[in-house]
């Protein structure tokens, strides 16, 4: 629902699960590269771009920036799964297509 380029090299983690999440992960990881950002830079992008389940997921390790790598692994593991991403799209797609037809 909430997808935005905050800023160069900085973006923000959708919810619910779609391709957007891939999407994040890949600017996430490109911008990492290009602009150098430590895992103290990270934590901050981070702490400001999760919101909803992903934040509350991983609330707990927003604290310190040797987390950063757990917390990626964590929201891949939850959200980059392409079963999930393809169900949710189908379930998207089938929503509009019964709104559409009423």
């Amino acid at each position: 629902v909430f997808i935005h380029v905050l800023s160069s090299c900085v973006t923000t983690v959708v919810h619910p699960p779609t391709s957007s999440v891939l999407r994040f992960y890949q600017l996430f990881t490109s911008t990492t590269n290009s602009c150098g950002f430590t895992n103290a830079k990270n934590l901050a992008r981070l702490q400001r771009s999760l919101t909803g389940d992903a934040r509350t997921m991983v609330q707990a390790l927003l604290s310190v920036p040797s987390n950063v790598p757990t917390i990626i692994s964590s929201l891949k593991l939850r959200y980059g799964r392409p079963d999930l991403i393809i169900s949710s799209l189908i379930q998207q797609t089938q929503t509009f297509s019964n709104s559409y037809q009423r």
